[in-house]
């Protein structure tokens, strides 16, 4: 139980490290920044710069240019995919894993009609959950990787991006001539499989762009949407600037406490977004070309967002442009935040008693099929609480 009265002390306590005074280095960052964008030369000297520990993005235009985001169509569908999982439990005497699939479509502008029963074929909304099983053998044969939290995560963005095919071909069939976008919450570079074991990594490395090629090969227009950003992307630009281009690291203690939200929302308008960018990280550049990530940063006046979207969108103009469309107006529509993107969590989210009803049918099957399944006795004792 929580001594809520202590805690409250150490809050009180430490209160000045919770909230940092980062004033002097965004003062000093967009005086550098100023710096940048009036260097012509700059994006040749970070295309020829091969020896900073940082990734440095590429870019078109000027760095700091910002366009105005269309309006949404007055017809138009959007579908947004999310997951959540149950992690393997020792304590559960099992190494068996859930991922819960959550799916939202959502159309605009779709109009109703007199008769009751005509209205009633007309398709405005889409919802699914989907729970995926799987068992130690499963996951054991397709990596050759014991089951843990790396697996799980690995698997539920394959999932993800799965289900998010599947629904986009088979719902794109209910108004096949309205722009339909697919939306994802999280990033489409795969940060998470840069740390893992190679053979991890390769294999859903190749699974993901399997997927992913299927979506470019559809032209489906696919963005990835990121609510306050932590990124430092733009911040590594001035990172190669103090630094010398990587000759003097230590000049960038002077910013390091910010990020590119710092820098972009410092400049750009509501309602627009900035330059394209293009990731140059090391795995990015793994991705086929049609493949490789891009992103801008967009002021949806609620706070500084980050989308993502795959070079094939970023190249055509009208895939770009109705997704960003589409992701102001689903914004602006859920104050603050995609309508679409909240309902398919709404979808994936497991509860707590979700949890505990997961748990208890493996306990069933387990007596079931008279097989010993052992608890540790920390589980024994949550469940039986004595005194």
């Amino acid at each position: 139980m929580l001594d809520k009265a202590f805690l409250i002390k150490q809050i009180k306590k430490l209160e000045k490290n919770l909230f940092l005074d980062t004033s002097k280095e965004e003062l000093l960052a967009l005086q550098l920044w100023s710096t940048l964008c009036d260097d012509k030369d700059f994006l040749k000297k970070i295309k020829q710069c091969n020896n900073t520990p940082w990734p440095l993005p590429w870019w078109d235009n000027n760095l700091n240019s910002s366009y105005a985001i269309k309006n949404a169509p007055n017809q138009y569908g959007v579908l947004a995919i999310d997951g959540s999982q149950i992690y393997p439990d020792k304590h559960q005497g099992t190494n068996a894993f859930l991922i819960n699939t959550g799916t939202a479509a959502l159309w605009y502008g779709i109009p109703s009609h007199g008769n009751s029963k005509e209205n009633d074929t007309v398709k405005r909304t889409y919802f699914n959950t989907t729970p995926y099983f799987f068992a130690e053998e499963q996951s054991g044969q397709e990596t050759d990787t014991p089951n843990n939290t790396d697996v799980v995560n690995a698997k539920r963005e394959e999932l993800e991006l799965r289900v998010g095919f599947d629904h986009f071909m088979m719902l794109k069939e209910w108004h096949p001539t309205l722009p339909l976008v697919l939306l994802l919450d999280g990033s489409l570079l795969f940060w998470h499989l840069e740390s893992k074991e190679p053979r991890l990594k390769d294999y859903f490395f190749k699974k993901y762009c399997a997927l992913l090629q299927k979506y470019y090969q559809e032209q489906i227009p696919l963005c990835s949407y990121l609510s306050l950003p932590k990124g430092k992307d733009i911040i590594h630009l001035l990172y190669a600037h103090l630094s010398n281009y990587g000759h003097t690291i230590e000049n960038i203690k002077q910013i390091k406490s910010l990020n590119d939200a710092h820098i972009i929302g410092s400049f750009l308008p509501e309602d627009n977004y900035s330059t394209i960018f293009e990731c140059r990280s090391s795995l990015a550049l793994e991705y086929p070309k049609e493949l490789q990530p891009h992103f801008i940063f967009i002021n949806t006046v609620h706070e500084l967002v980050r989308i993502e979207m795959p070079a094939y969108v970023v190249h055509n103009k009208d895939l770009f442009d109705v997704c960003c469309s589409v992701v102001l107006d689903q914004i602006h529509k859920g104050n603050g935040y995609p309508v679409a993107l909240a309902e398919a969590h709404e979808q994936a989210v497991i509860t707590g008693s979700d949890r505990d009803f997961f748990y208890q049918i493996l306990e069933n099957f387990s007596i079931q099929e008279k097989h010993h399944k052992v608890l540790s006795q920390k589980a024994l004792k949550k469940k039986i609480m004595t005194i």
